[in-house]
């Protein structure tokens, strides 16, 4: 019997408590709990499942999830920063997922390449000249190396495109 750590959200918690017992439907949620002598805040995920049989029955679990919080937070705080890091550096930043595709490309990517991130996120390198066509060979061999997990290679220095046709000389470090 434990209180609710949250006063306000206690009312909507137990009414949908109410609503799930009436109508025979599992529920679950994810609240934040203290415990009354030691005033300890616990997050508990519970789950309610009705049992068939004649009379209304439940098969009640709760697990205490405080520490999966806590580390969802930590992450949550550190993509925070990683992502203020991006926003803010003055070197362009690309990132790419597994797939080569683009899943990140920043403000500063923008302005020295040309392309915007939503016309040039989801493709692949093939997909729009953004690599010299005389470096694509070499810079196809790091990316290959990269994404099969071979260390770091330094810094790489290739040709890059813009998309009013420049030329620019980068140095990237993967």
């Amino acid at each position: 019997d434990l209180p609710l750590a949250d006063p306000d959200r206690a009312a909507d918690v137990y009414a949908s408590i109410e609503r799930a017992l009436s109508r025979g439907e599992p529920w679950e949620t994810v609240a934040r709990f203290t415990r009354p002598r030691t005033g300890v805040e616990r997050w508990v995920h519970t789950q309610a499942l009705p049992v068939p049989g004649d009379r209304p029955r439940w098969s009640v679990q709760m697990v205490d999830v405080t520490a999966a919080r806590a580390a969802d937070e930590e992450l949550r705080r550190t993509l925070q920063k990683y992502r203020r890091y991006v926003e803010n550096t003055p070197l362009a930043v690309i990132e790419w997922d597994a797939g080569m595709r683009v899943a990140g490309w920043s403000a500063r990517a923008e302005e020295l390449f040309g392309w915007r991130s939503d016309e040039v996120r989801g493709l692949t390198p093939a997909d729009f000249p953004l690599v010299h066509p005389d470096d694509v060979p070499r810079v196809n061999d790091v990316c290959d190396d990269l994404m099969a997990g071979a260390p770091w290679r330094g810094v790489v220095r290739n040709r890059n495109l813009t998309t009013d046709g420049r030329t620019l000389h980068c140095e990237w470090y993967n």
